[in-house]
């Protein structure tokens, strides 16, 4: 990664600190905001929960919640009142968002719910049920940590390399075999009548080194990774590092940590789920896999440099690189500026990085308000003083 923070206001010297204990200690490895999409109001993870409770009803309503505007708000509108069928027909035709999908597929089968979801992509599917996941780990990681920094009795070390994450997939297999049955489950069981940058603004990995181009794998089962339980012999040889450490995320193929076991109870029990996370329908199953718990940073360096105007070229594309193109900073810059680079291994996210740097928020929103320094605050409110200067005199006038 090669990142620019502009309008840098602290000392040198307290960022040559911030970046030092950033490299040595690394940082929480938390999943990033992206993976729980960008609605507030349906957060992605809530529409995986209900995925994975079977509430498939609950699960379409989530997804096609009304919204005010865009190509859809007509045919999302008629959802909502009710209305399927006409719900279908307003969708423009050549619309292949997750919603068009599902809207165009329960106009022609209004009951097979499971079937309406299956048209929705796998991979997006998958974002919803793995928002779930991430959040269960985030909450078991910040848990783990208040207990301590350092290796703990009951903690999981893996005997094997650890790829960052090693997700569910759904395979197709798992999903014909669930259409073919769902027809006789709605009637026994009573179902309650029952691409991927589009799916619910879920990130789309530019924060992320993880792989997005994943081939479809069909039914070939996932490598478990086998772990050690750390017992006092260990801790007192010191040999184990918080780095070293791992958290699962919850699966039937995984081994949760004895000291961490009852947490993962409470959470998913709280959510009607159970610890091995097996689905009535196989598509939904998930093994599970395993994340370290703090994520080391390699091949870091920094450096601050001044610049004059917001809009001024800091850093350098691939491109200007390979034309030779070089830039020149003014020493005597108006403003400061931190560029970084760092490397980060699979699905660690940089963003979680730099809230550990700053220790500031990491949504768009709060981002968004770091990128106002240069308004002229004085200049606005002088416009904001002629204009209502202006608009007294225009009523004087009248």
């Amino acid at each position: 990664f090669r990142i620019c923070l502009r309008n840098v206001t602290a000392p040198d010297d307290c960022v040559d600190v911030a970046c030092r204990l950033l490299n040595e200690n690394g940082f929480i490895n938390y999943y990033g905001l992206q993976r729980f999409g960008s609605r507030a109001d349906v957060p992605t993870h809530e529409i995986g929960l209900k995925l994975l409770q079977g509430n498939f009803k609950k699960a379409i309503d989530s997804i096609l919640t009304q919204r005010p505007d865009g190509p859809l708000s007509a045919a999302l509108q008629q959802y909502s009142s009710g209305d399927v069928r006409a719900a279908g027909r307003a969708v423009p035709p050549r619309d292949v968002t997750p919603e068009a999908r599902l809207l165009r597929a329960l106009a022609a089968r209004p009951n097979d719910l499971l079937g309406a979801l299956q048209q929705v992509s796998r991979n997006c599917r998958l974002l919803y049920i793995h928002s779930y996941q991430s959040l269960i780990w985030n909450r078991a990681a910040t848990h783990r940590l208040t207990q301590s920094r350092t290796p703990l009795v009951g903690d999981l070390v893996p005997l094997e390399p650890v790829a960052q994450v090693t997700e569910d997939e759904l395979d197709e297999e798992s999903d014909n075999e669930d259409s073919e049955n769902v027809t006789q489950d709605q009637n026994t069981d009573n179902i309650e009548k029952t691409e991927e940058a589009t799916c619910n603004g879920t990130e789309n990995n530019t924060d992320s080194n993880e792989n997005t181009d994943k081939k479809k794998k069909g039914n070939t089962p996932k490598k478990v990774i086998p772990v050690k339980v750390l017992t006092k012999e260990d801790i007192d040889s010191g040999k184990y590092s918080i780095f070293d450490i791992v958290l699962p995320l919850p699966g039937y193929s995984i081994e949760y940590p004895p000291n961490m076991r009852e947490f993962y109870e409470e959470c998913l029990t709280k959510d009607e789920l159970t610890m091995d996370m097996k689905h009535k329908y196989k598509s939904y199953n998930l093994s599970g896999g395993y994340r370290h718990v703090v994520c080391r940073v390699s091949d870091m360096s920094w450096r601050c440099v001044r610049y004059d105007r917001p809009t001024d070229d800091l850093v350098l594309s691939d491109a200007d690189l390979i034309d030779g193109v070089n830039i020149t900073h003014n020493e005597d810059g108006k403003y400061k500026a931190l560029l970084l680079t760092m490397t980060l291994p699979t699905s660690c996210y940089a963003t979680m990085a730099l809230r550990e740097l700053l220790r500031v928020g990491t949504s768009s929103d709060v981002q968004a308000l770091q990128n106002d320094y240069h308004v002229d605050k004085d200049a606005v409110k002088r416009k904001m003083a002629d204009d209502e200067t202006d608009a007294k005199k225009t009523k004087v006038d009248e």
